[in-house]
């Protein structure tokens, strides 16, 4: 079932009827804004409301309020720089102001990153992306830098990790996203850290995290993935045994969102981590290789080309013999997907 479940969803997605997340009115319900504004400030909390908000929750205002509250009170504290970085893609996603000097002081201006290893560098990157902000003249930290930072953290055998030696797939797949605004500077270090990416993909087609297969890792690689132009739910580096990356995600579904573990409680982070992930994987795909506008022109870096020849040549299918079997499909997904939220 799952080996047709692969054949049939690219030509699924070939008419423009991407699976679109349906469960996301039980989130709600489970997930209140003016309920969730209490924890404002904690980390499980604010990916929450980001990713709720995103998808057009009530109560955006309110838990913006409350952050606000909670950080002047001192309930809700900034000790690292990525806690910063997290407070202002939250009030981004919320539609707050507020997100400019949380970006100044943990992005721009910070001269403490690094102490926490490569994610510093890559959240960086991708707290002042999702802000869309361009980097200041004067700022400490430039996208070159902080580019070059990630580079020299690459592990030998390829991919990257919190600590140690071996590569992880939540940080590998974060640095990969951060990476994708600038892939023309930095073509193979991309096409270095997506083989390793790939290489760590579960037999059951998720990804795991200390041993243990999550939701979490899984929607990182495909935030990733979609950030870069690669479909996750068709690319065959991320095909294992005919399950694909958005398969395997979809396999921690809940009734009211998502588990850490297959078979577990709904989960506050799982819940929002998987829908952002599916959020930008139901978005449409960004295939202009071009560094945006608001980043602005990056230098090559010296452990990377900068022409980038490594893109995949897309089959061309026979879309007049796929529309019968594009519209089974369809009624075969939707199925597939209620049944999930009955549990």
């Amino acid at each position: 079932m799952k080996r047709l479940l692969a054949l049939l969803l690219p030509l699924w997605l070939l008419t423009g009827a991407a699976a679109a997340y349906d469960g996301q009115d039980a989130v709600f319900a489970r997930f209140p804004l003016s309920e969730l504004a209490q924890y404002a400030g904690t980390s499980e909390s604010d990916w929450l409301a980001s990713a709720l908000a995103e998808r057009g929750a009530e109560g955006a205002d309110v838990y913006a309020d409350a952050l606000t509250a909670n950080l002047a009170s001192g309930t809700a504290r900034i000790l690292f720089p990525t806690d910063g970085m997290r407070i202002a893609m939250t009030y981004k996603s919320l539609g707050s102001p507020k997100f400019v000097s949380y970006l100044g002081d943990s992005v721009f201006y910070c001269t403490e990153l690094g102490k926490r290893g490569v994610g510093d560098f890559a959240w960086a990157l991708i707290a002042a992306e999702h802000c869309g902000t361009s980097f200041p003249s004067d700022a400490a930290n430039t996208p070159e830098s902080l580019l070059q930072s990630i580079a020299e953290a690459e592990l030998e055998s390829g991919g990257f990790a919190l600590t140690g030696n071996t590569a992880d797939a939540d940080t590998t797949a974060i640095v990969l996203r951060a990476l994708a605004p600038y892939r023309e500077s930095c073509s193979e270090l991309v096409e270095r850290t997506l083989n390793a990416l790939s290489e760590l993909q579960q037999e059951s087609g998720a990804f795991a995290s200390l041993g243990t297969e999550t939701a979490e890792s899984t929607a990182q690689v495909v935030l990733a993935l979609s950030a870069l132009g690669i479909a996750p739910d068709s690319d065959e580096r991320f095909v294992k045994n005919g399950v694909t990356c958005i398969d395997a995600l979809y396999g921690f579904a809940t009734s009211d969102g998502f588990a850490h573990i297959r078979g577990g409680e709904t989960d506050a982070l799982a819940t929002a981590q998987a829908l952002s992930a599916l959020r930008a994987y139901e978005l449409p795909q960004q295939n202009d290789d071009s560094v945006p506008a608001s980043a602005g022109a990056v230098p090559s870096l010296s452990s990377a080309a900068t022409d980038n020849d490594s893109g995949t040549t897309q089959t061309v299918l026979l879309v007049a013999a796929a529309v019968a079997v594009v519209a089974g499909a369809a009624v075969f997904l939707r199925v597939r997907f209620a049944k999930q939220y009955q549990k």
